[in-house]
């Protein structure tokens, strides 16, 4: 009984976070996995971040992989760069 008292509160450290936290695109994480990342995140700023820069590429390559952007006429607009 102690062992499994110990395990399942078991603070996982930043490496691990990071690591679930890549998983997290690939696989449903169980709900041990989220609960554990969701304690570590409550007391973890440095984590807090990572997940953003992560959640922020993993939207900025869906963006990529739809294309284009098209306006309202259904032409593909330039980037501001191109105008």
């Amino acid at each position: 009984m102690r062992i499994l008292v110990h395990k399942a509160t078991h603070m996982l450290s930043c490496k691990e976070v990071t690591q679930l936290n890549s998983q997290r695109f690939d696989r449903r994480l169980t709900l041990g996995e989220r609960f554990k990342i969701m304690l570590h995140l409550r007391v973890c700023e440095a984590c807090n971040r990572v997940l953003a820069q992560l959640i922020f590429m993993e939207k900025a390559l869906e963006r990529y992989r739809a294309g284009p952007p098209t306006s309202a006429n259904g032409k593909t607009r330039k980037p501001v760069s191109e105008k």
